[in-house]
């Protein structure tokens, strides 16, 4: 089915786009009511494909300010592990001297900026939401940012600060409610001569793999390698770095741009895969739907207690996009900010870990970062001392629940 509305987080506003799948009503995972149902937003989540540019995307992205978190104590984790060495390559771009201006859009950045000023660039920046984008809600965050930056406030705060050199932007573009006009932003922050580095998530893995809780009501765009250079080059970007860094869960993809000039688009045998990768991707997610119901509903047949263990958005994607409220007890977290609390979109409470022992769970189905799902299993001995078993949700992961 076609759709030819424009959409604003496409690489080709205005063109026609592939409706993949719609996934129903789904809840906005950031939010922990003291009741369930209490005070939470549903949207009707439908996937596309933009067949011009390969593109995976949310047919109409959730507003910002629903996405906005109410509570300020909500973290951030995003991967590291690749920070020195990505930094280390920076260090080196050509025309880039210890006397250059280094800038970052959001407190994301902070670990980089720490990394380049260990390094000697020690002229640095960083947008300030009060001061240079005029929001003062301390809970706002990059979904609410966005859009002071694309109507060309960052600009005016760089004339003001100074013009960096390097523009630092990690793990946001994917959130762009106006793809283009974010990275048209973006550029006109630097010198002419400037570096912009984007820093994205690589979702070539979870499409391949069958992951649908790669899926987030926060992410406007899925990118792949191919669809990411494509986005780059729309607007006249040139990567001069590219790099995939790889990670357990999530692999990475960072790409150092100067301002340049159109180039072609993406190739038809790129174009190609993209395309049939999005579409086996729709089209098998009945089937994994069905696979889990299958086996949830044979252990708990059995007589198995289950139970969930992290509530996050991860979590509330494989509840709530394959329906499978029904087969758990409850959802583990053992942030103290989400005792009592319940699971968006669902009437699971959140309960610590030792409710894991306590409740007689048999299995625990585990929605975290596979890089931390170690840590958690040594930490719940008790629970593993009784018979429990700990399984993953992921694909990716030596414990998925299908190995």
């Amino acid at each position: 089915m076609n759709d030819s509305s424009p959409r604003g987080s496409q690489i080709y506003p205005g063109s026609p786009v592939e409706i993949l799948r719609e996934f129903g009503s789904q809840p906005v995972s950031n939010r922990f009511p003291d009741q369930p149902g209490k005070e939470e937003f549903f949207q009707e989540m439908t996937l596309a494909l933009c067949p011009r540019s390969g593109l995976v995307q949310l047919l109409r992205p959730f507003p910002a300010d629903e996405l906005r978190p109410r509570v300020p104590w909500l973290t951030v984790f995003e991967p590291e592990g690749h920070l020195d060495a990505m930094v280390a390559k920076l260090a080196e771009l050509p025309g880039l001297t210890r006397d250059d201006i280094v800038a970052g859009y959001s407190s994301k950045d902070d670990t980089t900026l720490r990394r380049m000023s260990e390094l000697g660039f020690r002229k640095q920046w960083r947008l300030d939401s009060a001061e240079d984008l005029g929001i003062s809600d301390p809970c706002a965050f990059v979904e609410t940012f966005q859009v002071p930056f694309v109507e060309g406030v960052a600009r005016r705060a760089a004339e003001v600060r100074g013009r960096p050199k390097l523009f630092l932007v990690r793990h946001v573009l994917e959130h762009s409610y106006d793809l283009m006009g974010f990275l048209r932003a973006a550029s006109d922050v630097v010198d002419e001569d400037g570096y912009v580095v984007f820093e994205v998530p690589d979702c070539t893995r979870a499409l391949e793999e069958l992951d649908y809780t790669t899926l987030w009501e926060e992410h406007s765009v899925y990118f792949t390698p191919p669809t990411f250079r494509e986005a780059l080059r729309a607007v006249g970007l040139d990567p001069v770095f590219f790099e995939i860094y790889p990670h357990p869960f999530e692999n990475c993809m960072v790409a150092v741009c100067r301002k340049g000039s159109r180039t072609d688009d993406i190739s038809a045998n790129d174009l190609r895969v993209e395309c049939d990768r999005a579409r086996r991707f729709e089209r098998e997610f009945p089937a994994i739907t069905d696979r889990f119901r299958e086996r949830l509903s044979q252990r708990k047949s059995a007589g198995h207690r289950l139970a969930l263990f992290g509530a996050g958005h991860l979590a509330s994607a494989f509840l709530c996009l394959h329906r499978l409220e029904e087969f758990f007890e409850f959802v583990v977290d053992d942030n103290p900010q989400k005792a009592g609390k319940f699971m968006a979109g669902t009437s699971l409470p959140i309960c610590g870990s030792s409710c894991l022992a306590d409740e007689s769970i048999a299995h625990c189905l585990l929605s975290l970062n596979p890089e931390s799902e170690e840590k958690v299993v040594a930490k719940n001995e008790a629970f593993l001392a009784a018979g429990g078993k700990f399984f993953s949700i992921f694909p990716s992961s030596s414990r998925y629940f299908f190995r």
